[in-house]
């Protein structure tokens, strides 16, 4: 039933609820938190946190939102653009090391080159 065209073409109720709404959805691949920018700057606020908490709740609850509001826009758009390195390693055909190698070689590019197979054989024989 899966395969019927009806049935995989029909949206998810918070979908139709978001698009509805005027927004936009964006689904990421289950299992790759690398490919979403919020991801990285949750990972920032938590550690900003933790190195300026007191560890009680009460302080916690004041701090967080303090951390979230604290963090400048370059840092979240040099979250976004390692988010989209990522998505354009995958993109390519990469996969795990090879991608993680990718996007950081060419961390300040914005896109992976399309020959990024014979620069991977190059940065292997150089390592």
């Amino acid at each position: 039933m899966s395969l019927q065209p009806d049935f995989s073409e029909q949206r998810s109720l918070l979908e139709e609820a978001v698009i509805e709404a005027g927004h936009i959805l964006e689904r990421y691949p289950k299992f790759h938190c690398e490919c979403n920018s919020i991801e990285r700057y949750w990972g920032f606020v938590k550690r900003e946190t933790r190195q300026s908490c007191s560890y009680n709740y009460a302080d916690l609850l004041r701090k967080v939102p303090e951390t979230l509001v604290s963090v400048s826009v370059t840092i979240i758009r040099k979250f976004a653009h390692k988010s989209w390195r990522y998505m354009d390693a995958y993109d390519k055909g990469l996969e795990g090391r090879a991608a993680e190698w990718a996007v950081n070689k060419f961390k300040f590019h914005h896109r992976i080159p399309e020959n990024i197979e014979r620069a991977i054989g190059e940065g292997e024989e150089e390592g």
